[in-house]
């Protein structure tokens, strides 16, 4: 009953918003992009309702996009006002929220990846230890008084009134990304488990992010690249929707929620499925024809088939190695017996 409810909420305030942008000639690629992070909430509460072990990732990515589809509606929804500094002031603050909810997001995640045997709480104290001082510091003092950029802009073009806003905000987008390239680094060095396609939504976030950052400095400089960077973050939330449909596919196979459940255990047979980001470094670094097993699979005792390369039946290595250990057992054995009929013999003369 709730996920209906709030299924028609988000679908009413989205298509609400879009319309109501559309009568104050709102463009066409931020319509798209209001009614894409409707799709991108409503598809993250089902993955969340079929989530077992990873809903804290997915639920800080629900809060991203919802938050986003409600503080965009609510800030076309302010054109309906009147009052220019009420719209002003909403658009001061819904500009400071923004990069806050991607920063919280991909910092959580790689918080993580890397503690993931802290307890929520620890995690999430970590994360906004980290974004909550820079995000403060960034946007002083316009959340204080957002009309102190009166004073902080001095540029006699109007366009150009957001400018220190604009500047600031891609001050925190930077700590997003510089959190998104730690998640990469440490999971080419370590290659801890994770939920699948996690890595491919941490590849798509960082596009994300670098479009923003040039959305940031197209609306500082009234640079014409901000169309561009419009269609681009358009077409990486598409990326990221798709990523969320395999997701909620992936978890309605029941072999997707075992499979799961056995890379967060400590048999060591099970190895991490590969993803978007192990094939692309795969693809683009490595020669597969040179690899004898595939990377990030790390399974020596594994029931892995592979090839005798001097030929043979083409057993898997468990079985290989019980065969060696079984054929050593039997040889000490004979050598035992054998020792042991000698020397009765030589007792018995």
């Amino acid at each position: 009953m709730f996920a209906r409810i709030y299924i028609f909420f988000i679908a009413a305030l989205t298509l609400s918003a879009v319309f109501v942008a559309g009568k104050f000639g709102f463009s066409t690629e931020s319509l798209v992009n209001n009614m894409l992070y409707g799709l991108l909430s409503l598809l993250a509460v089902l993955v969340l309702r079929r989530e077992q072990h990873f809903r804290s990732v997915f639920y800080q990515m629900w809060l991203l996009f919802t938050g986003f589809t409600i503080i965009i509606s609510l800030q076309v929804f302010s054109g309906l006002f009147s009052n220019p500094y009420l719209q002003s002031d909403f658009y001061v603050y819904s500009t400071m929220l923004l990069p806050l909810l991607v920063c919280w997001t991909v910092v959580y995640v790689l918080m993580e990846y890397i503690f993931a045997d802290w307890s929520l709480l620890r995690r999430m104290m970590l994360t906004l230890a980290i974004v909550l001082p820079v995000w403060l510091v960034a946007f002083y003092p316009y959340y204080i008084d957002p009309r102190a950029l009166a004073l902080a802009s001095q540029a006699s073009d109007p366009a150009l009134y957001y400018q220190p806003l604009f500047i600031r905000a891609a001050y925190v987008n930077f700590l997003s990304l510089s959190a998104v390239g730690t998640f990469f680094v440490i999971k080419l060095s370590s290659d801890k488990a994770t939920a699948v396609y996690v890595d491919t939504l941490m590849f798509w976030f960082s596009l994300f992010v670098i479009f923003e950052i040039l959305y940031n400095f197209a609306n500082a400089t009234n640079f014409s690249i901000f169309t561009i960077s419009q269609y681009a973050a358009m077409g990486t939330l598409l990326l990221i929707a798709g990523t969320f449909v395999m997701r909620l596919r992936f978890l309605s196979q029941a072999a997707g929620a075992f499979y799961e459940s056995q890379i967060l255990s400590a048999v060591p047979f099970i190895g991490r499925r590969a993803g978007f980001f192990d094939r692309f470094i795969r693809g683009n670094f490595f020669n597969s024809k040179a690899i004898a097993k595939r990377i990030f699979l790390d399974a020596p005792q594994g029931k892995v088939s592979l090839r005798n390369p001097r030929g043979g039946s083409g057993k898997t290595d468990s079985y290989r190695t019980v065969s060696r250990r079984r054929d050593i057992r039997n040889t000490t054995l004979n050598n035992n017996l054998a020792h042991a009929q000698r020397g009765s013999e030589n007792g018995e003369n």
